[in-house]
């Protein structure tokens, strides 16, 4: 009968792993909502299926737990620690505190939710199935955990220098392996384009580069281009990339960032714990794919991370690791200088990790009074490194105090509640259901295991060791959870990547949690388990779920971020290499994804541009002669002879200017234009008229931020070019309809076309209430 229960637990084990494999690579065909999962097979996102009840995988794991208890040191255990009043307050506060980061509250209704309720489900099915397979496997892992049991031995007699260079080492293979094999090199995320962007220009001696002529043919999503041609972060992490661009490979910095983070993690833990912990700990962090995808690329969360990890060591030299003395005021500077930068990075994050350590500091000084002058030295050293970012907003920006955030998307882009950015409706319900989203990715994307990332971590604070740094490390990923619930924006790059630089205080916490298993269940529940059988079934657990991680967590993100899952890809740019072409202009409708390609200024034989449709022909007066062409990723293809001089838009434009010049505009205030470098073909109209004259682009840079700007220039007349697509107001994009329309509070009204249709022409008016126009 045992037999038979055994191989039925295998069974449903090695199905419920399977299920949890195949929603790791195919998570659009999973759903989560209304407490149910829905399973879809075909194309449309109503197509056949079938629907599980989340209630009814819920009551499967609780019949998983019945199981266990019906074991008699199981429920021994359970009768401990409930009989032991204050010890069930600190198992039920971190248990509670743990189920908030496995919480579901997302629904079915947005596709942006697909890859976080996939997560979800995956990890339930996952943590079933690793219970049911070790459960029916039982005797017959045995031998696996104690050869893990043997390699953890191995791994505390080594010699320390050894172990961090393997792990140094290994990480830097496996990165740049990363780098070339499925990032081909290059930035796959738009924020990465713009730091790389910045960097080269730093590695040119500028800040800052003069916009283009035509500039919105060379705009991308996170670069100002106002006059000014920059990045809109701060200045720090593309500094590092600098050093990168100079010596031709910015490819390998992200790479040396994070090997050089998990040697200081090493360190770092042996300060603060001991040397096994630390070992454990730097193991972890080599193993985690969520540091070693983020140090695949180029963003800013793999310096903020070394910096980070370099102040929280510093930190812990200058006031103290547990139970010994406070170091010297080197250690203090360089503490300051690390948090200091790490502002200069990501200013928010770098706040945000300054918190807990800013109130330890306090107590510190209560405690001891010699203590002030170490905190002073810190917070002088990062005032110097906060003076460098102002100074920097100060030359870029023009205010010491505006980020590039604020400049590109306007105020809206800040902290709080009310309608950010391009974002509407964010609610205080839509932030909840984000940081749900954000905590239990953490959980999934930590270290990729089939089980919950951060389990461990419970048995940690609800044991009996807590100290005061397991309370600040702790405290770091709490700053940075509450810190970005105020923020508007959530998504998942790499994994929950708000959370990105608490990683070593989550690696070092599993591994105390890990090696702290013995004690909480000697101490916490009372049960005299030999401690060799605790590291053998711990041995067994951490083999499923590296063999889980290895074979398909890992392989399937990097699948899917080889095909593009993070929205730039290199094929357009190969594309027209493998064309052999000269003397050309080629637009891109991706154009973040050839971006890169051109020089600043833009020039040489072939200048990438932003595919704007009807607008296109614009870019060949400053680019005359060239042969013209669009790309879509695998498709290059001629767009004819499209010279502006030779076109229906020249053409059309003349045509209208030609009209207007026939026509009383004394009723207008404004005249809207396609471009400032067309002015010229209007300057003389509008003196001669009294009338303002402002350029789409000039307009959706002034008004930035201020829905109800445009009021200020009504009555206007409006030429329009039919099929452009340069970034501005979205509002105007509607005059393609080429017929009359009321959009909220304005009405536009259609006053004809030039000849071929490709420029038209609109009145737009305010209305008024009742419907009157003025």
């Amino acid at each position: 009968m045992k037999a038979l229960l055994r191989g039925i637990s295998t069974l449903a084990g090695l199905l419920l792993l399977a299920f949890t494999a195949f929603i790791r690579y195919s998570p659009g065909l999973i759903s989560a909502g209304h407490w149910k999962v829905f399973f879809r097979f075909g194309q449309s996102a109503s197509g056949s299926g079938f629907v599980m009840s989340l209630p009814v995988l819920m009551a499967l794991a609780v019949l998983s737990i019945c199981g266990l208890l019906l074991n008699r040191s199981v429920r021994q255990a359970a009768h401990n620690l409930l009989s032991d009043r204050q010890r069930i307050l600190w198992v039920a506060g971190a248990l509670f505190i743990w189920i908030l980061t496995m919480v579901p509250l997302d629904g079915a209704r947005e596709p942006r939710y697909a890859t976080s309720q996939a997560s979800y489900v995956a990890i339930l099915f996952g943590s079933l199935g690793v219970f049911y397979l070790m459960l029916g496997l039982g005797g017959i892992l045995d031998s696996a955990g104690r050869a893990a049991d043997r390699a953890y031995a191995f791994l505390l007699r080594v010699p320390a220098r050894t172990l961090v260079l393997a792990c140094a080492v290994t990480v830097l293979v496996a990165t740049n392996l990363i780098s070339w094999l499925v990032f081909r090199h290059i930035p796959h995320v738009e924020d990465s384009v713009a730091q790389v962007f910045q960097a080269r220009l730093f590695a040119m001696g500028r800040l800052f580069a003069h916009s283009p002529p035509y500039p919105q043919f060379f705009d991308v999503p996170e670069l100002i281009n106002n006059g000014r041609w920059y990045s809109e972060y701060p200045f720090g992490h593309s500094l590092f990339l600098a050093l990168g661009v100079l010596v031709r490979a910015p490819w390998i910095i992200n790479p040396l960032l994070g090997t050089l983070a998990v040697v200081v993690i090493y360190f770092f833990g042996r300060e603060v714990y001991d040397d096994p912990t630390a070992r454990l700990g730097v193991v972890l962090a080599t193993l985690s794919p969520y540091l070693l995808l983020m140090s695949s690329e180029y963003m800013s969360h793999a310096s903020a991370l070394l910096l980070a990890a370099l102040f929280l060591l510093a930190y812990a030299r200058a006031l103290g690791r547990t139970g010994s003395e406070p170091g010297g005021l080197l250690p203090a500077l360089l503490a300051g200088l690390c948090l200091g930068m790490v502002i200069c990075i990501r200013p928010y994050t770098g706040l945000l990790l300054a918190v807990p350590f800013a109130i330890d500091a306090v107590v510190q000084m209560v405690r001891d009074p010699k203590a002030r002058s170490r905190v002073v030295v810190m917070l002088g050293a990062g005032a110097v490194m906060v003076t460098l970012l102002l100074l920097y907003n100060y030359f870029t920006n023009g205010d010491p105090l505006k980020l590039g955030y604020t400049v590109k998307w306007g105020p809206g882009h800040d902290l709080g509640f009310s309608q950010a950015g391009w974002r509407e409706g964010y609610t205080l319900a839509r932030r909840i259901v984000d940081n749900s989203i954000e905590l239990y990715s953490v959980n999934r994307y930590l270290f990729e295991w089939p089980i919950p990332g951060l389990a461990f971590i419970v048995f940690l604070f609800a044991g009996t060791t807590r100290n005061r740094w397991d309370w600040l490390l702790a405290g770091t990923a709490l700053s940075l959870t509450v810190g970005y619930f105020f923020y508007w924006w959530h998504f998942i790059t790499f994994g929950p990547r708000w959370q990105y630089e608490a990683l070593p205080a989550l690696v070092l916490l599993t591994a105390r949690g890990m090696r702290g298993l013995p004690d909480f269940l000697e101490q916490g529940c009372r049960v005299a388990v030999p401690r060799e059988r605790v590291r053998v079934w711990l041995g067994k657990l951490l083999l499923v779920c590296y063999v889980m991680m290895l074979a398909v967590g890992l392989p399937a993100r990097l699948a899917g971020y080889a095909r593009g899952g993070l929205g730039v890809l290199p094929v357009a740019a190969k594309t027209v290499r493998s064309a052999n072409i000269h003397n050309a202009i080629v637009f891109n409708r991706r154009y973040e994804e050839t971006f890169l390609q051109n020089s600043i200024p833009p020039g040489g034989d072939i200048v990438f541009a932003r595919d704007l449709g009807g607008s296109n022909s614009l870019l060949t007066r400053q680019f005359p002669g060239r042969a013209c062409f669009r790309v879509s990723r695998e498709t290059l293809f001629s767009l004819g002879d499209i010279q502006f001089e030779r076109t229906p838009t020249k053409a059309g434009l003349d045509s209208i200017v030609a009209q207007l010049s026939r026509t009383d505009l004394s009723g207008y205030k404004t005249l809207f234009w396609p471009a400032d470098e067309l002015s010229d073909m209007v300057d003389s109209l509008c003196a001669r008229q009294g009338i303002g004259l402002r350029t789409y682009r000039s307009l959706g840079l002034e008004l930035t931020g201020d829905a109800g700007g445009v009021a200020r220039y009504l009555p206007a007349i409006a030429v329009w070019v039919t099929g452009d697509r340069a970034d501005g107001l979205a509002i105007f994009t509607y005059m393609d309809k080429k017929a009359d329309q009321v959009l909220g509070t304005y009405q536009f009204r259609h006053l004809g076309d030039s000849g071929l249709g490709a420029v038209t022409l609109y009145s737009i008016r305010r209305m008024l209430s009742g419907g009157t126009v003025r």
